[in-house]
C-alpha cells in the first residue's frame, strides 16, 4: 500500500490536471461563441472563372477601364447620390430590368455596409438576391480587381457644403477604374464627365471617407 502523502499527492496532482482540463475546454467553448457572434466581414472576391481577356486587362484597351456610356448615367435624384450610382453600374453590368426597379423605388440617404442606421446596399442587395463584393477596408486591390475585371464600383465619396468645405463619406460616386498613376470617378452630381484623379491622392480621400466599395458580379460590355 503507498504511503499516505504519496496517495494524497497523487489525488492532488490528478484534481488539478482535471481543473486544467476543464478551463481550457472552456475557454475553447467561449472563444467559438464569441466567433460566431461577430457579424460577417467583408473579403476580397475569389477570381472569377474565365473572362475574356479584354475584361481582365483594360488599361490596354481603352482608357477609363469603366467607360459608361453618357446615356446610362444616372444623375442625382432626391438626394439619392449612392442609389444613382449604384443604377448606373446595374445599367452598365448589362442588368437594366433590375436597374429601373432601383430607380423607383430606392431613394433618399444609403450606406454600402449593414450595421447601420440608414439604409444599406448590402442588405438591399442580399434582400434581392444579387451577386455583390464589397469592402469596408479601404483596400485598394479590391478597387484594382474592380478595374481589372471592368466592373467598377460603387464607393463612399466626399462632397463640398454650401461653404465649401468637403464633409468625407457624405456622398457617393462610380469607381470607374485605375491606370498606373490615374483614379477614375463618375459624379452622379456631374455626369457629363468622367473625372480623373491622381491615384495616390484619390486613395487617400477614399479611405478618410471609409473606404467602402461594392460592385455587381455580372458582365460589363465588350470594350
Amino acid at each position: 500500500m503507498k504511503p499516505r502523502s504519496q496517495s494524497a499527492l497523487a489525488f492532488a496532482t490528478a484534481l488539478c490536471a482535471a481543473v486544467l482540463v476543464s478551463a481550457l475546454l472552456a475557454w475553447g467553448f467561449l472563444a467559438l461563441l464569441a466567433l460566431a457572434a461577430q457579424p460577417d466581414s467583408p473579403a476580397l472576391p475569389r477570381v472569377l472563372p474565365a473572362t475574356p481577356r479584354a475584361h481582365q486587362r483594360n488599361d490596354e484597351y481603352q482608357v477609363p477601364p469603366v467607360n459608361i456610356p453618357a446615356a446610362l448615367r444616372v444623375p442625382n435624384y432626391d438626394g439619392s447620390c449612392l442609389w444613382a450610382a449604384a443604377v448606373t453600374l446595374l445599367a452598365y453590368q448589362d442588368r437594366q430590368d433590375e436597374a429601373d426597379y432601383w430607380r423607383r423605388h430606392f431613394r433618399g440617404g444609403a450606406v454600402i455596409p449593414p450595421h447601420s442606421r440608414y439604409a444599406s446596399v448590402v442588405e438591399t442587395c442580399r434582400a434581392r438576391g444579387l451577386g455583390i463584393a464589397w469592402t469596408d477596408q479601404g483596400n485598394e486591390q479590391f478597387l484594382a480587381w474592380c478595374s481589372e475585371t471592368r466592373r467598377g464600383a460603387v464607393i463612399h465619396w466626399e462632397a463640398p457644403d454650401r461653404r465649401g468645405r468637403e464633409w468625407p463619406g457624405n456622398h457617393a460616386v462610380t469607381f470607374c477604374g485605375f491606370t498606373a498613376d490615374r483614379a477614375y470617378i463618375l459624379d452622379p452630381n456631374r455626369t457629363a464627365q468622367i473625372q480623373p484623379l491622381p491615384r495616390a491622392a484619390f486613395l487617400a480621400t477614399w479611405r478618410e471617407c471609409g473606404g467602402a466599395a461594392l460592385t455587381f458580379l455580372y458582365d460589363p460590355p465588350e470594350p
